[in-house]
């Protein structure tokens, strides 16, 4: 039975995840924020169901992100400016999407970003 599932031709996208993952929870704008200014903030709690996540900038400025301390921006992974961002994926880097991740912008107020997140079902 479980080999006859995995033949049968994906019909959606939702789909190919079940298949590597089981029953998940797709998480959008699951973020406590979606913009940022020039204080850091928290932009994901720890979740040890979470096992990949995508952040996107969207503004006109520069945004770094950080696991568990304050972002600044002389400390954090860089995401440029319209559209620059990360993904992160437990086979590749271990344990960091599961993390609590932070946020700043190096300039101006209300810069906007989104998160998509995939938790996999206890």
């Amino acid at each position: 039975m479980v080999q006859q599932a995995l033949q049968e031709k994906a019909q959606t996208i939702y789909d190919l995840i079940r298949r590597e993952f089981g029953e998940v929870k797709l998480l959008e704008r699951d973020p406590v924020i979606s913009t940022i200014g020039t204080a850091d903030d928290t932009f994901l709690r720890a979740s040890s169901s979470r096992v990949w996540f995508a952040f996107v900038n969207l503004s006109a400025n520069v945004m770094f992100i950080r696991p568990r301390r304050a972002a600044a921006t002389t400390a954090g992974l860089r995401a440029g400016p319209n559209g620059g961002g990360w993904i992160l994926y437990w086979k590749e880097d271990g344990p960091l999407p599961s993390l609590e991740w932070h946020v700043i912008a190096d300039a101006g107020a209300g810069n906007q970003f989104f998160v998509l997140a995939l938790e996999i079902s206890p």
